[in-house]
């Protein structure tokens, strides 16, 4: 899990706890709600999957866990952890045993997948598995902890349609005007948001959150709620959400295609626009979600929060 650090006494205000430089929350014009990729699509539908077959001329037994994690048993051999990866329909999967690891690569097909297998410093095996219905008890208990996250829920884009806003302090304790916030989404058409005085910048990807984000948003709510005392002392703004038993229900990611001051592609789950279960406030709130850059501290962990209020016609 993260490591914890103490975080107090850094910058304290919204655009720190969002955990988003300056080039990152200036602006955002969005043309449509895109869907997960065919390989995210591919990899969420593989997640608690479970397959048995042959490799290396052994019986070979593979349990697929979120976060590229799995648990696998080849012959005899007691049950392993591993990793696997997949691009387009091709998977890598890596065992550690302890006399090596093994790799497997090969393509998905439907209910099987097929392939060549190889182990460090050893010969190369044709593969083969086909889903099964459910893991074996060994896979099962070494597995244990390694919880299979929950599929995020559909988006309805009318849930993040409207205009919003919202006042906030730029340091903790800070005398200084207060920064604001905007947010404008037409339905079907554009979001548009803005943050104090920064330059304007356009996030032309906007989809649906990946399983593994939509959970570590949940989980990041619950961790500032478990701190809320501290959280609360930094970000007061915060405190009827930190008290509540409001959740995250729903989430859009927010990226760009290209990061102009980089040139890097933007990575998901960096910024994420998310609609609360519950609502602590009385005004309609959307939750705006960022990356913190640090590890986790005494009061936030993985991403700060910004709640932002629709304006009134």
């Amino acid at each position: 899990m993260h490591k914890k650090v103490n975080n107090r006494g850094q910058f304290l205000g919204p655009l720190v706890l969002l955990g988003i430089a300056i080039y990152l929350v200036a602006g955002l014009a969005v043309a449509q709600i895109l869907d997960l990729t065919p390989t995210e699509k591919l990899v969420d539908s593989m997640i608690g999957t479970s397959w048995a077959g042959e490799a290396v001329e052994m019986h070979l037994e593979i349990y697929l866990l979120d976060n590229n994690r799995l648990v696998a048993k080849i012959g005899e051999d007691k049950p392993s952890f591993g990793r696997w990866f997949v691009n387009n329909e091709e998977i890598t999967i890596s065992i550690l045993l302890d006399g090596g690891t093994y790799g497997l690569k090969g393509k998905i097909k439907d209910a099987s997948m097929t392939g060549m297998s190889f182990q460090i410093r050893g010969k190369i095996w044709p593969w083969e598995v086909r889903k099964s219905p459910s893991p074996a008890p060994e896979l099962s208990i070494k597995a244990g902890a390694q919880v299979i996250l929950p599929t995020p829920p559909t988006v309805d884009p009318r849930d993040f349609a409207g205009e919003y806003a919202a006042k906030f302090p730029a340091f903790e304790g800070s005398a200084a005007p207060l920064n604001s916030a905007s947010l404008r989404c037409e339905l079907g058409a554009n979001c548009t948001l803005g943050i104090g005085e920064d330059i304007p910048q356009i996030y032309d990807k906007v989809s649906l959150i990946r399983r593994s984000t939509y959970a570590e948003a949940k989980y990041a709510l619950q961790y500032a709620k478990d701190h809320k005392n501290k959280a609360t002392l930094e970000a007061p703004y915060l405190s009827k959400l930190l008290s509540s038993q409001a959740n995250i229900e729903s989430c859009l990611d927010l990226r760009q295609a290209e990061r102009p001051l980089s040139g890097n592609v933007d990575m998901p789950g960096r910024l994420i626009l998310c609609k609360l279960d519950k609502n602590p406030w009385k005004e309609p709130v959307l939750l705006l979600m960022g990356s913190i850059l640090a590890n986790c501290g005494d009061t936030f962990c993985r991403y700060g929060f910004l709640p932002l209020f629709r304006q009134k016609k």
